[in-house]
């Protein structure tokens, strides 16, 4: 899997995308994520932004709660992002 250099350097100057990612390294349900992430509206969107770009997942587990977690392309980026 090739990594886009131009994706890996927009998040990079981004710290809210890397503290995400970092917190998703285990995956979370919504209500854990809120615990270290405040003002839910923008959070919500930069967690869809970060699904679009194929870096998490989200799906519903049990009582229908939902989780997100970092796919393998996302384990990747944050390798490299925390290493610049």
């Amino acid at each position: 899997m090739e990594l886009d250099v131009q994706l890996v350097a927009r998040l990079a100057r981004r710290p809210v995308y890397l503290r995400i990612m970092r917190l998703l390294k285990e995956p979370k349900y919504t209500r854990e994520l809120l615990e270290y992430l405040p003002e839910w509206p923008r959070t919500h969107a930069r967690i869809k932004e970060l699904e679009r770009m194929g870096l998490i997942r989200r799906w519903r587990g049990e009582r229908k709660r939902v989780y997100q977690g970092l796919t393998e392309k996302g384990k990747k980026v944050l390798e490299l992002m925390e290493g610049i």
